[in-house]
């Protein structure tokens, strides 16, 4: 396995002051609580209390659209967590050692990181950016290098939107190259239109971890090997869907050199954060929204 997602850095919605705040809806509803003359009758405190309750909407892993400024009902985020470890509100580095969960050689950590009301996070979705937040306290899960404590995965809006693209392409026999937390490997095993799954991720040590689980509890899951996933490109026919999730930032499977040979070799190669498409002319160019 390879890092899947960058850290999230701690985000406060945007203030009066920024460009971004002019046209966004917790404009809108901070203005109706100004007087005639624009004099605000509350601090900005209590004016985000306000917004959060009037624009917050509900979360649906499949069908929520990306939001420059992504404002959610936090009793609608469900993300399960890996292990039962109690949550904690701070960065990795500042959470006490009994709340971050060790995999048995140190490879890799866990924990069940609290985001508070209001706090926000980055939102990606191929070149577009925002901050996505939440009416009440979420429990968001994270993946952890185990030395360093760098977030490797979390479950967040960002990494739904950004696999959602991979996800539209599974049918038939599918393989997964890079395991994460599972999440793909769920969304894929639920379509209707997959029939077998093949796992690939490169630690035993994740495997033997949480993995098999994870693997075992998908009935569609034929095969999980641990190895290179590039190694199993054309080893299973030709109408297979490869969906590869290997890459530490969003965004480096567009310059991995690597992928786009085993892409233009082989079809149905997916990867995240791969930003170029091959249109009819045969022309590079960005993904659509």
């Amino acid at each position: 396995m390879q890092p899947s997602d960058s850290p999230h850095p701690e985000e406060r919605l945007p203030s009066s002051g920024s460009d971004s705040f002019v046209d966004s809806p917790w404009r809108k509803a901070v203005s109706s609580r100004r007087g005639k003359k624009g004099r605000a009758k509350d601090s900005m405190e209590t004016s985000l209390e306000i917004a959060l309750s009037q624009v917050a909407e509900p979360w649906d892993e499949d069908r929520t659209r990306f939001k420059p400024e992504l404002v959610l009902q936090g009793q609608t985020y469900h993300a399960v967590p890996l292990f039962d470890v109690a949550p904690y509100a701070a960065d990795p580095a500042d959470t006490p050692g009994h709340l971050l969960l060790k995999s048995p050689g140190g490879e890799f950590a866990y924990m069940n990181r609290l985001w508070k009301r209001g706090q926000g996070i980055p939102l990606l979705q191929n070149r577009r950016t925002g901050v996505v937040c939440w009416d009440q306290d979420v429990v968001i899960p994270v993946l952890l290098d185990g030395r360093t404590l760098a977030v490797w995965m979390s479950l967040t809006p960002m990494e739904v939107f950004t696999l959602r693209e991979g996800i539209s392409m599974a049918k038939g026999t599918v393989i997964i190259g890079g395991l994460g937390m599972g999440y793909l490997l769920r969304k894929v095993c639920a379509k209707t239109t997959v029939e077998r799954v093949i796992v690939v991720e490169q630690s035993r040590e994740l495997l033997d971890w949480f993995g098999d689980r994870l693997c075992a509890a998908q009935p569609k899951v034929t095969d999980v090997i641990c190895g290179d996933a590039y190694e199993q490109l054309g080893q299973f026919g030709d109408q297979v869907r490869y969906l590869f999730d290997i890459w530490p930032t969003y965004g480096d499977a567009a310059e991995d050199a690597r992928f786009q040979a085993a892409k233009s070799q082989h079809r149905g190669v997916w990867g995240w954060g791969d930003y170029h498409i091959v249109d009819p002319a045969g022309k590079k160019s960005e993904r659509p929204e």
